[in-house]
């Protein structure tokens, strides 16, 4: 057995063992919660109970529908938290997501648009103020959703153990309590989900390097003016110069440098955007999964488009990237013009080029961030004008 078998076996048990522990935990804080609140503690206790295993069960199932909606609610409580954390810091609102539901303010209207991304149940999105001394408040934005879920979970287990309520709203307010927990430990204990930082751990990073506090600012700042149409070339290029002997192994760091590489192929300038995505990859880009098959993907572009021998590239599109840029397919421009330029140039198969420019033509249509979609729908027009 192979060494990365090895590893894809051990990653599986522990994502099996985490979700065994999480449903515990769950579980757990589910019982606790229904025991120190007295309606629920009496129902359980007098009416549940003496029925048997399969009346349990039945309610069982009826709390977890309970504990579904609530967490639903406090995803929607969390971004409202980060939403007036920024606001009440300076910061302007850009977009605000749900589910696939979508708020953002285009040129001055307000515009509803169905957009996701996977592994998120929600986001926030607002542009930072300018201060003439570079700093910028972050913590309120930061924090912000954690504080909120941190008060709705507190009120509404103290209400439901106080106050005289139906059965039903008794155990709603329990649910909330459950998942709002849930949400503050895995947002606001410093920890990276799946390879991602949370909310706690961007905190951290950004209250102790002034470099990862210039990166989070100009992230936001990019996003703000991409979705006003800007593009990324016509952005100050200063935005996006590296310290010397800037660190590759921190994910601020990555993130700004990603924008340069991207801001470099925009321009035609693959060179100069190759070297800088090789350092980020020999560097683990930063230690976040999804930064790495990012730079990967378009470390494999750079080759695709400046005429990169078939094996090498081939060697570069290994399993694990062919899984992420199928995974972000659906809803990202960059994946899809990855995909594009390895059928029209690579595999030259002139059919499967087609379908995926119609895929890029659907995708840019729901696409939030105008700027960037212009951009990358530029790109694949001209690798369409490239001789296989």
């Amino acid at each position: 057995m192979t060494m990365a078998a090895r590893n894809n076996i051990k990653t599986r048990i522990k994502a099996v063992v985490a979700m065994f522990g999480l449903g515990l935990a769950v579980g757990v804080c589910i019982a606790a919660v229904f025991a120190a609140v007295p309606s629920l503690r009496r129902v359980v206790g007098e009416e549940i109970m003496p029925r048997g295993f399969w009346y349990f069960m039945m309610w069982w199932c009826i709390a977890m529908l309970l504990l579904a909606a609530a967490a639903v609610l406090q995803v929607l409580i969390h971004e409202t938290g980060h939403l007036l954390g920024g606001l009440s810091s300076g910061y302007r609102f850009v977009s605000f997501r749900i589910g696939n539901r979508m708020v953002v303010k285009e040129q001055g209207r307000w515009r509803f648009k169905r957009f996701s991304i996977e592994g998120t149940a929600g986001q926030c999105l607002l542009e930072p103020p300018s201060t003439p001394d570079g700093k910028f408040p972050y913590r309120l934005y930061c924090m912000g959703g954690v504080a909120a879920n941190l008060v709705v979970s507190v009120a509404a287990v103290a209400v439901a153990a106080h106050v005289a309520m139906p059965v039903f709203w008794a155990a709603l307010l329990a649910m909330l309590f459950v998942s709002g927990t849930y949400i503050v430990i895995t947002n606001g204990v410093p920890l990276k989900i799946n390879g991602v930082p949370n909310d706690g751990y961007n905190l951290v990073t950004v209250g102790r390097d002034d470099f990862a506090r210039r990166s989070l600012w100009l992230q936001l700042k990019v996003n703000a003016l991409q979705s006003r149409g800007e593009r990324l070339r016509d952005m100050p290029g200063e935005w996006f110069s590296l310290p010397e002997g800037a660190d590759m192994g921190n994910y601020m760091t990555v993130a700004v440098a990603g924008m340069a590489a991207d801001r470099l192929i925009e321009m035609h300038c693959f060179e100069q955007a190759g070297d800088l995505l090789e350092r980020a990859d020999a560097a683990g880009a930063g230690g976040v999964e999804i930064f790495r098959r990012e730079v990967q993907a378009e470390l494999l572009f750079v080759g695709i488009v400046t005429g990169g021998e078939r094996w090498r590239l081939e060697q570069m599109y290994t399993p694990a990237l062919r899984r992420h840029v199928e995974r972000y397919g659906r809803y990202m421009l960059s994946c899809i013009r990855l995909q594009y330029a390895w059928a029209r140039l690579v595999e030259r198969d002139a059919a499967k080029a087609e379908a995926l420019l119609a895929r890029a033509g659907e995708v840019y249509a729901g696409s939030p961030v105008k700027g960037e979609a212009d951009a990358e729908m530029e790109l694949i027009r001209w690798v369409e004008t490239i001789e296989p």
